[in-house]
């Protein structure tokens, strides 16, 4: 893979310290954005919605003029620049980098978009094919970034990991929480962006060392690493972003397996991947192997599962955009990488580690998650504590607990035409917290779970039911007591103390 020359900035504190100003001067925020182009909360930078925002910024203030150049990456004419960085010289701002005079016209050659309360800049996308992917190309805010932000656990920590930063969000978000953060990456061109992003924030409690894996941090520990890496599972080496350079999905076992030696007690290592499907082999079975003795804990959250043919397709999507031939040559090329390595299909997820020390650490799987939204992070946190409760309790100790609903769950009941009426199909219950998933409970179960108000022993809800069932308490407390594990671990059912 060819390391490429385009450095971006220049990196001059004293300039990047007045652009910080100027763009809060005019407002240049996710609140500032959103009001002026009367959004109520994202706004969609999609090529069919570029005519219409570029009407909304019509009148050309300072906070129009750089929504033009950093969001639709349309140009301005030079005197609407000069005016829009105004007190500073449109010459400092093109001599550090962020912005490129072309005779009469000014662009922006990247995106700067404001999130999370930062400024972050990157490279434009190339989903819709207005440019080019370059082997050193470094990624905004995708899906994986915007998972990992949400779902961190964000506690105070001495000293954090950013692996594999990227355009740097991860590490920026988290110098505020931690006393030192270290950002790494094998791409320099990715390096030089993260530093920009760092100083235009004013955040100088962040290291940047260039290097692959851990390379970077030999012999080092950490309280938190996050990882969002090139996790594709590729036969191509052609760009920093989406190829890690090792067989089938290796460049992220690498990185799970290598991450306990860095990781502190009680630390967490949190990493967005995609994994293989293997021919005549169960994927949770490949996964657990590769954590075993690892001294950490794992949680894994499965949110897709594609097969070959649309995975491959999705990511070919984004670099193959002007020769349908290329295109069908290089999905053919996957196809064929797929066949010989016994892949059948690839999922997508996310992988949570705790250090503790134990002979038997916990494994265990979250599938069909819908999405990792907003407060994610601290139910990430709660499902370790929760998983720790119920390792620790004996039956005795359940049937003497208090259980209370957690406030985030939805039951929705399908109904189906009967005779007379309609007749109940199904109950789902449905966790909307920061992880949202769904699980499927028989109509007894949901009406002990009604009763579950933090008052009443689970033994005495146990009665009622076996009451209910006609029943002895002996025939049903086992069966009742493996749903509630169940519901506990996953979050829909606390004891007392875990919110």
């Amino acid at each position: 893979m060819n390391r490429g020359a385009r450095i971006p900035f220049c990196l001059n504190g004293e300039t990047i310290a007045r652009m910080r100003e100027v763009l809060a001067a005019a407002d240049y925020s996710e609140l500032g954005i959103y009001h002026r182009l009367q959004a109520e909360d994202a706004v969609r930078f999609e090529p069919r919605e570029i005519p219409r925002l570029m009407e909304m910024t019509r009148r050309k203030t300072p906070l129009d003029i750089f929504i033009r150049l950093f969001l639709l990456g349309a140009p301005v004419p030079v005197g609407a620049a000069s005016g829009a960085v105004a007190p500073m010289a449109l010459d400092d701002w093109t001599d550090e980098g962020l912005l490129s005079a072309d005779g009469d016209a000014v662009r922006a050659p990247l995106q700067l978009v404001p999130a999370s309360r930062l400024l972050v800049a990157f490279d434009p996308s190339t989903r819709h094919g207005v440019v080019e992917a370059q082997p050193d190309h470094v990624h905004g805010l995708g899906m994986s970034s915007l998972n990992l932000l949400n779902g961190t656990i964000r506690r105070e920590v001495g000293a954090a990991l950013d692996l594999g930063t990227g355009c740097g969000i991860q590490g920026l978000v988290c110098a505020r929480h931690s006393r030192r953060v270290i950002s790494t990456d094998v791409n320099p061109r990715a390096l030089n962006i993260a530093r920009f992003n760092a100083m235009l924030n004013g955040l100088e409690n962040i290291l940047f060392r260039e290097g692959s894996r851990f390379d970077p941090v030999e012999r080092e520990r950490f309280d938190l690493i996050l990882m969002n890496p090139p996790f594709a599972i590729s036969p191509d080496r052609r760009f920093w972003f989406r190829d890690g350079g090792m067989a089938g999905d290796g460049f992220v076992k690498a990185l799970i397996t290598e991450a306990p030696a860095h990781l502190n007690e009680g630390g967490f290592c949190q990493i967005t991947a995609q994994w293989a499907h293997r021919r005549g082999e169960a994927w949770t079975d490949r996964l657990k192997r590769w954590l075993e003795g690892s001294g950490c804990d794992a949680w894994v959250l499965r949110m897709k599962t594609q097969n070959p043919e649309t995975y491959a397709a999705n990511w070919i999507s984004e670099t193959e955009k002007n020769s349908p031939q290329a295109y069908r040559e290089r999905w053919r090329g996957w196809m064929a990488y797929f066949e010989a390595s016994g892949i059948e299909a690839v999922s997508t997820g996310m992988i949570a580690l705790r250090r503790r020390p134990s002979i038997d650490n916990d494994f265990w799987v979250t599938e069909d998650v819908e999405s990792i939204g907003d407060g994610a992070g601290a139910a990430f946190y709660r499902g370790f504590l929760l998983r720790d409760f119920v390792r620790r309790t004996r039956d005795a100790a359940w049937l003497d607990t208090a259980f209370t609903l957690a406030p985030e769950i939805r039951i929705e009941k399908s109904l189906t035409p009967g005779m007379p009426g309609w007749a109940l199909e199904k109950i789902i219950l449905r966790h909307l917290g920061g992880i949202r998933f769904a699980g499927q409970l028989d109509g007894r179960m949901i009406d002990l779970l009604g009763r579950c108000d933090g008052s009443t022993p689970l033994g005495h809800l146990v009665d009622a039911l076996a009451e209910t069932m006609g029943t002895d308490r002996g025939d049903i407390v086992a069966s009742v007591l493996g749903v509630m594990r169940n519901l506990v671990a996953r979050g829909f059912v606390l004891p007392p103390g875990i919110l």
